[in-house]
Protein backbone atom coordinates (compact mmCIF):
# COMPACT_ATOMS: atom_id res chain seq x y z
CA UNK A 1 0.00 0.00 0.00
CA UNK A 2 1.52 3.29 -1.00
CA UNK A 3 1.05 6.30 1.81
CA UNK A 4 -0.67 9.28 0.52
CA UNK A 5 1.49 12.44 0.65
CA UNK A 6 0.54 15.06 3.56
CA UNK A 7 -0.30 18.27 2.58
CA UNK A 8 0.14 21.66 5.04
CA UNK A 9 -2.55 23.36 6.20
CA UNK A 10 -1.90 26.00 3.24
CA UNK A 11 -2.23 23.01 1.09
CA UNK A 12 -5.83 21.98 2.47
CA UNK A 13 -6.83 25.18 2.41
CA UNK A 14 -6.50 25.72 -1.13
CA UNK A 15 -7.55 22.60 -2.12
CA UNK A 16 -10.65 22.72 -0.02
CA UNK A 17 -11.59 26.63 -0.31
CA UNK A 18 -11.57 26.98 3.77
CA UNK A 19 -9.54 29.42 5.26
CA UNK A 20 -6.33 28.12 7.33
CA UNK A 21 -7.99 29.99 10.46
CA UNK A 22 -11.27 27.87 10.16
CA UNK A 23 -9.32 24.50 9.68
CA UNK A 24 -7.00 24.97 13.09
CA UNK A 25 -10.20 25.60 14.90
CA UNK A 26 -11.45 23.07 13.21
CA UNK A 27 -8.41 20.80 13.95
CA UNK A 28 -8.42 22.09 17.77
CA UNK A 29 -12.02 21.10 18.23
CA UNK A 30 -11.40 17.51 16.82
CA UNK A 31 -13.19 18.06 13.21
CA UNK A 32 -10.30 17.14 11.54
CA UNK A 33 -7.51 15.00 12.21
CA UNK A 34 -3.87 15.49 11.94
CA UNK A 35 -1.32 13.09 10.75
CA UNK A 36 1.45 15.15 12.92
CA UNK A 37 3.72 17.77 12.13
CA UNK A 38 6.71 17.72 9.98
CA UNK A 39 9.93 18.66 11.63
CA UNK A 40 9.51 21.97 11.15
CA UNK A 41 6.40 22.08 13.10
CA UNK A 42 3.93 22.37 10.50
CA UNK A 43 0.29 20.61 10.71
CA UNK A 44 0.50 17.48 8.53
CA UNK A 45 -3.01 16.58 6.90
CA UNK A 46 -3.29 13.53 4.78
CA UNK A 47 -6.71 12.78 2.21
CA UNK A 48 -8.97 11.55 5.15
CA UNK A 49 -8.81 15.33 6.27
CA UNK A 50 -9.84 16.86 2.86
CA UNK A 51 -13.31 14.01 3.62
CA UNK A 52 -13.22 15.54 6.98
CA UNK A 53 -13.50 19.06 5.89
CA UNK A 54 -16.15 18.71 2.95
CA UNK A 55 -18.41 16.63 5.78
CA UNK A 56 -17.95 18.86 7.91
CA UNK A 57 -18.97 21.89 5.23
CA UNK A 58 -21.87 20.25 4.21
CA UNK A 59 -23.55 20.06 7.84
CA UNK A 60 -22.28 23.95 8.03
CA UNK A 61 -24.41 24.76 5.08
CA UNK A 62 -27.36 22.29 6.75
CA UNK A 63 -27.24 24.95 9.86
CA UNK A 64 -25.39 23.17 11.93
CA UNK A 65 -22.93 25.16 14.37
CA UNK A 66 -19.41 23.68 14.92
CA UNK A 67 -20.11 22.82 18.26
CA UNK A 68 -23.38 20.60 16.89
CA UNK A 69 -20.91 19.08 14.42
CA UNK A 70 -18.31 18.33 17.19
CA UNK A 71 -20.99 16.69 20.04
CA UNK A 72 -22.31 14.58 16.38
CA UNK A 73 -18.61 13.60 16.09
CA UNK A 74 -17.76 12.77 19.52
CA UNK A 75 -21.32 10.31 19.29
CA UNK A 76 -20.14 9.03 16.62
CA UNK A 77 -16.69 8.21 17.84
CA UNK A 78 -18.44 6.56 21.14
CA UNK A 79 -20.53 4.96 18.73
CA UNK A 80 -20.32 4.66 14.69
CA UNK A 81 -23.53 3.04 13.96
CA UNK A 82 -25.92 5.27 15.35
CA UNK A 83 -25.30 8.41 13.17
CA UNK A 84 -28.95 8.63 12.48
CA UNK A 85 -30.99 9.56 15.40
CA UNK A 86 -28.90 12.41 16.52
CA UNK A 87 -28.23 13.67 13.01
CA UNK A 88 -31.33 13.94 12.65
CA UNK A 89 -32.26 15.78 15.86
CA UNK A 90 -29.42 18.25 14.95
CA UNK A 91 -30.97 18.53 11.53
CA UNK A 92 -34.44 19.47 13.43
CA UNK A 93 -33.51 22.19 15.71
CA UNK A 94 -31.20 23.74 12.80
CA UNK A 95 -34.50 23.61 10.81
CA UNK A 96 -36.05 25.29 13.88
CA UNK A 97 -33.45 28.35 13.80
CA UNK A 98 -33.65 28.95 10.11
CA UNK A 99 -37.62 28.86 11.15
CA UNK A 100 -37.13 31.47 13.76
CA UNK A 101 -35.49 33.67 11.32
CA UNK A 102 -37.82 33.61 8.62
CA UNK A 103 -40.66 34.77 10.57
CA UNK A 104 -37.97 37.78 12.06
CA UNK A 105 -37.82 38.68 7.95
CA UNK A 106 -41.21 38.57 7.64
CA UNK A 107 -41.86 40.78 10.32
CA UNK A 108 -39.04 43.26 8.94
CA UNK A 109 -40.13 42.95 5.58
CA UNK A 110 -44.09 43.96 6.71
CA UNK A 111 -42.54 46.88 9.30
CA UNK A 112 -41.13 48.50 5.73
CA UNK A 113 -43.79 47.60 3.98
CA UNK A 114 -45.87 49.85 6.69
CA UNK A 115 -43.70 52.70 5.92
CA UNK A 116 -45.10 55.05 3.97
CA UNK A 117 -44.03 56.68 0.48
CA UNK A 118 -42.35 58.61 0.44
CA UNK A 119 -40.92 58.96 3.79
CA UNK A 120 -41.08 62.37 5.27
CA UNK A 121 -38.97 64.49 6.08
CA UNK A 122 -37.36 64.91 9.30
CA UNK A 123 -38.75 69.04 10.31
CA UNK A 124 -36.98 69.28 13.52
CA UNK A 125 -33.45 69.13 11.86
CA UNK A 126 -31.84 72.60 11.21
CA UNK A 127 -28.57 73.57 10.58
CA UNK A 128 -26.72 77.29 10.74
CA UNK A 129 -25.68 78.89 7.44
CA UNK A 130 -23.08 80.96 7.11
CA UNK A 131 -22.18 83.79 4.51
CA UNK A 132 -19.33 81.35 2.97
CA UNK A 133 -17.96 78.23 4.35
CA UNK A 134 -14.97 77.72 7.10
CA UNK A 135 -12.32 76.90 5.49
CA UNK A 136 -11.92 72.68 5.29
CA UNK A 137 -8.85 70.41 4.95
CA UNK A 138 -9.23 70.55 0.83
CA UNK A 139 -9.27 74.91 1.01
CA UNK A 140 -6.45 74.96 3.33
CA UNK A 141 -4.30 72.34 0.72
CA UNK A 142 -5.00 74.83 -1.82
CA UNK A 143 -4.13 77.68 -0.12
CA UNK A 144 -0.69 75.86 1.33
CA UNK A 145 0.18 75.19 -2.84
CA UNK A 146 -1.21 78.49 -3.56
CA UNK A 147 -4.12 78.46 -5.38
CA UNK A 148 -7.08 80.90 -4.77
CA UNK A 149 -9.61 80.82 -1.85
CA UNK A 150 -12.68 82.83 -1.36
CA UNK A 151 -12.36 84.81 1.35
CA UNK A 152 -13.75 83.23 4.34
CA UNK A 153 -16.27 84.69 7.01
CA UNK A 154 -15.90 84.88 10.29
CA UNK A 155 -17.16 81.75 12.25
CA UNK A 156 -18.03 83.86 15.50
CA UNK A 157 -20.81 86.02 13.45
CA UNK A 158 -23.90 84.56 13.54
CA UNK A 159 -25.85 85.86 10.58
CA UNK A 160 -29.22 84.15 11.89
CA UNK A 161 -30.36 82.50 9.06
CA UNK A 162 -31.35 78.76 8.97
CA UNK A 163 -31.68 76.18 6.30
CA UNK A 164 -34.24 73.29 6.38
CA UNK A 165 -33.64 70.60 4.67
CA UNK A 166 -31.59 72.05 2.04
CA UNK A 167 -33.84 74.66 0.83
CA UNK A 168 -32.39 78.18 0.92
CA UNK A 169 -33.51 80.59 3.68
CA UNK A 170 -37.51 82.29 2.95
Amino acid sequence: MVEQPAMTIGDLARRTGVAVKVLRRQQDLGLIYTRGRSPAGYRLFDENALSCVRIVRGLRDLGLTEAEIQQLAQRCDDNPGLVGPPLAALLQRSRDRIDARIHELEQQRQLIDTLPTPLPRCAHRTRRVRDTPSMGTRSRRNQRRGLTVPPVADPTIDTGTTMQHGRDPI
